[in-house]
């Protein structure tokens, strides 16, 4: 189905629709970049290079910008002038917009040729395409658990016609691929380089066939039935974080579209702290360079240390997030 003169996609996850999109441009979508590296973040979901790396993509990860916290641009466009880039993933950071635009038409005047993803897939859902102009060859975005908006599962994206993308190809095997996220996760968290010599032929993560994807008229349905609600909540967390946190946190409102972040120089006194009373918050996202025993990204390795993401979806209430406020501004040291 296409809307605004793009096809739309629908999949099971995201990571889904990279492995597709990174397996056919070997042959079908652009072969005359093909070999070429596969530039991430630094910061980026480990979902994103694993679904990469299991349809054979050669990967590149790059620092991000102090400014937006998102991929560094000007170390791509320097990159692109020494080696032969396929594709970059473009990651909107906690769902952050301001710099999207300008950063992806830095982008495309950088890398005329490559494939642009511009992953949306934790900011707000959109079921319409924008208005304003998108360098990108395809917009994800995802509904999936701990999202903006988090229906359970499912994802789509908006596909720009001419890339000749066909859905339905070969797909990631969902049991392989989740055990991989869980060996991912278990190494982050003992700081093991995991994937530094690893085999991703040989576990076959690909399978013929993809599971049925859904209907986009009744996926649109739910997206727009629910959203309102779950926003205003978030409204409603965010203000009690705002007004009870102001010296923590640094980020514009555009940064808080997911969760609401906070940057301490304490981190693991605070979280334990937030854990100990049954609340909970996370750290997103580590230098998943690490897993592939690379040296991190200097900006990505320093958010990675002070940042706490405080929830503020249905999942948590508003008594809690005045728990939350109370606790970290007893125990926790902002970062100057």
């Amino acid at each position: 189905m296409s809307e605004a003169a793009y096809l739309v996609v629908t999949a099971q996850r995201a990571s889904d629709l990279i492995y597709e999109l990174c397996a056919q441009s070997a042959q079908d979508i652009r072969p005359g970049v093909w070999p070429g590296i596969w530039i991430v973040p630094d910061n980026v979901c480990p979902a994103v290079p694993l679904a990469l790396a299991c349809a054979g993509a050669d990967l590149r990860f790059i620092d991000i910008s102090a400014e937006s916290l998102c991929l560094d641009t000007n170390k791509v466009a320097e990159l692109a002038g020494k080696e032969n880039i396929a594709g970059v993933v473009y990651v909107r950071t906690f769902g952050m917009n301001a710099f999207a635009q300008q950063d992806l038409a830095n982008l495309r005047t950088a890398l005329p040729d490559a494939i642009l993803i511009d992953d949306c897939c934790i900011d707000i859902p959109q079921t319409q395409m924008p208005k304003t102009q998108n360098a990108a060859d395809v917009i994800l975005y995802s509904t999936g658990y701990g999202k903006t908006l988090d229906l359970g599962g499912g994802a789509y994206g908006f596909f720009k016609p001419d890339m000749g993308f066909k859905a339905g190809g070969p797909a990631l095997a969902a049991q392989a691929f989740e055990a991989l996220l869980t060996q991912s996760n278990e190494a982050i968290k003992g700081g093991v380089p995991i994937f530094a010599n690893y085999d991703f032929t040989a576990p076959g993560f690909s399978v013929e066939g993809i599971p049925p994807a859904q209907d986009w008229l009744e996926y649109c349905k739910s997206i727009k039935v629910q959203l309102p609600d779950r926003l205003a909540h978030k409204a409603k967390l965010n203000a009690i974080y705002a007004n009870g946190l102001a010296p923590f946190s640094p980020l514009a409102d555009d940064f808080q579209n997911w969760r609401f972040h906070i940057f301490v120089q304490n981190q693991e006194q605070v979280l334990e702290a937030l854990f100990s009373v049954g609340l909970f918050a996370s750290s997103h996202y580590t230098s998943v360079s690490k897993l592939w025993d690379l040296k991190p990204g200097a900006v990505s390795q320093k958010i990675e240390k002070n940042i706490i993401n405080l929830f503020n979806d249905q999942h948590f209430s508003a008594k809690q997030a005045r728990q939350a406020v109370g606790i970290i501004n007893e125990i926790g040291k902002p970062l100057r």
